[in-house]
């Protein structure tokens, strides 16, 4: 390969990763904007609730219910919950990675970094994605998850 096509292969790679960077920071502006203000709503509490509760007590009354993600429950046990910005986070990161994920499965499906930059910011910018990834609820897991079984 010659050097000005080397060069301008390492030029495309770097406009892709900062495009792709700027996608990400959007997706999480979007996410955590005031994410802390609004009140819980009731199943938001009982998200809360099993955070605060031990890991056993999360996945027993999870099984039990049979309606709920138990993975979504025990992860909100690695951060710590104190306020409803804090709840919510976790959530509100995995819709970003969710973001992020779709990039990577359209890259490597269609081979296409322009396609795969515009599947990043279709869901970047998607309200309904946005407003479920702004809820202390399993929604943006189970986006994120579709995207890896893709």
């Amino acid at each position: 390969m010659p050097d000005s096509q080397m060069r301008m292969s390492s030029q495309a790679s770097k406009s892709y990763l900062l495009i792709a960077a700027a996608i990400l920071l959007l997706a999480f502006g979007l996410r955590v904007w005031n994410l802390g203000d609004a009140s819980l709503w009731v199943d938001e509490i009982y998200t809360y609730l099993r955070a605060n509760g031990s890991v056993v007590h999360t996945l027993r009354t999870t099984l039990e219910t049979g309606n709920h993600t138990p993975l979504y429950f025990v992860s909100t046990h690695l951060f710590p919950i104190t306020h409803e910005l804090t709840l919510r986070y976790s959530a509100a990161l995995t819709g970003v990675i969710g973001a992020a994920v779709a990039i990577s499965v359209i890259r490597k499906l269609c081979f296409n970094r322009n396609a795969a930059l515009w599947m990043g910011l279709l869901v970047a910018v998607n309200p309904y994605a946005i407003l479920l990834a702004r809820m202390a609820r399993p929604y943006a897991l189970l986006l994120l998850l579709s995207f890896i079984v893709s």
